[in-house]
């Protein structure tokens, strides 16, 4: 849970930084403000869990 808050604090402080402070866009920038929202987006999806009664396919 400390990961997802620090992952979207830190996309979050750096979007501000380029949108109130005028910081310099690189692709290299946007390529890793896109893997940490794609690992926050990816640590929030909800795992299958195998509920008893139930069959695995």
């Amino acid at each position: 849970m400390n990961a997802l808050w620090a992952g979207g604090g830190t996309v979050l402080v750096s979007i501000s930084g380029i949108f109130l402070f005028q910081e310099s866009i690189s692709l290299l920038k946007l390529i890793g403000i896109l893997c940490i929202v794609l690992g926050v987006v990816g640590l929030n999806i909800p795992k299958q869990e195998n509920k008893p009664g139930k069959a695995v396919s």
